[in-house]
């Protein structure tokens, strides 16, 4: 069973509380999150099996 969570690449918090909780990067969706100003940015799947 696993767990997954989608996480867009600047929320370095968040991604350091995942790991720290033994979620790991599964995979990463390049610039599929654009933002109102024009910017993308990536998605980054992350898993965790429990």
């Amino acid at each position: 069973m696993n767990k997954n969570e989608d996480n867009f690449a600047p929320a370095a918090r968040a991604m350091h509380v995942y790991k720290k909780m033994g979620f790991k990067e599964e995979g990463r969706q390049v610039n599929q999150i654009r933002f109102e100003d024009g910017t993308y940015v990536d998605d980054i799947l992350m898993a965790i099996y429990l």
